[in-house]
């Protein structure tokens, strides 16, 4: 889940009051099965928003009883080579039906939103769309009495990037390395692989496991050379998938024993590993 921060500041005069209006979201990972009948999902949002606790002045009421809209969009969803999630354009946003798609939560508030499939042909792959929640600006008059005591007050505007997930029946993920190759820094000597998912279904890079052989001149693998190894891939990297008909680049040192040069590389995952 990626949370955003967008800050306004309205000041009064030069004491640190901070308040933050917001709201929460759980889930935000949502699985669609049509073909078992798992078309439906609720998400929960609840009011947030607080004052910093080390200041002992009042808060404007204004600020302590702030309005939070929110609104929820779907959207394609893409992910580049080195990870970057981007969203192209509303297509495919007509599959879902989500409601209530605006409110207001006030403080003490939280709301219920169903999120259902209803699109009419199924993926041939499981495939994944944004579900992203904004909150939105909101102009509410002060209060007439000013505050006798300075403050400062600080608006949090929040964005919550969560996925839904179409998993059609019987997928499964085939990665192959499209390239392998060599990086060096101040660390040492990375391998580079270029990961290909070319199956149906994601599959997460927990304890992904590597065979590497080097090459000879004429282009052969070195068989008696060849060794395994997991990839020790950052905790960055293991926390995220690949889904069917992406491409992902991630790097490891690389293997002092193997040697740095020409190589055959091929990755494979732990059984049912996701």
């Amino acid at each position: 889940m990626m949370r955003i921060g967008y800050f306004g500041f309205f000041i009064l005069l030069a004491a640190p009051a901070v308040w933050a209006a917001n709201f929460s979201m759980d889930p935000w990972i949502f699985i669609f099965e049509p073909q078992s009948g798992k078309i439906s999902q609720f998400v929960t949002f609840k009011y947030s928003g607080g004052a910093d606790p080390s200041f002992q002045g009042p808060t404007p009421k204004h600020v302590r009883t702030a309005p939070v809209p929110v609104e929820i969009t779907i959207a394609a969803r893409e992910v580049s080579l080195d990870g970057k999630v981007i969203y192209p354009s509303s297509k495919g946003a007509d599959n879902f039906i989500v409601y209530p798609a605006q409110f207001i939560l006030y403080p003490g508030d939280s709301k219920k939103v169903q999120l259902q499939w209803v699109g009419s042909v199924l993926p041939d792959k499981e495939i994944a769309y944004g579900f992203i929640a904004s909150q939105l600006p909101v102009n509410q008059a002060r209060e007439a009495e000013e505050p006798k005591v300075p403050t400062v007050s600080m608006n949090i505007m929040s964005r919550y990037e969560g996925i839904l997930v179409v998993k059609p029946a019987d997928v499964k993920p085939n990665i192959v390395v499209d390239t392998a190759y060599s990086r060096a820094d101040t660390a040492g000597t990375k391998m580079v692989l270029i990961l290909n998912n070319r199956g149906t279904g994601m599959q997460s890079l927990k304890n992904m496991m590597v065979t590497a052989a080097p090459l000879d001149g004429a282009g052969k693998l070195i068989l008696d050379r060849r060794m395994d190894f997991e990839a020790g891939l950052a905790n960055e990297a293991t926390n995220k998938s690949i889904f069917a008909g992406y491409r992902r680049k991630v790097e490891f040192p690389w293997p002092r024993e193997l040697g740095v040069g020409p190589t055959h590389v091929s990755v494979t995952f732990p059984a049912g590993a996701k």
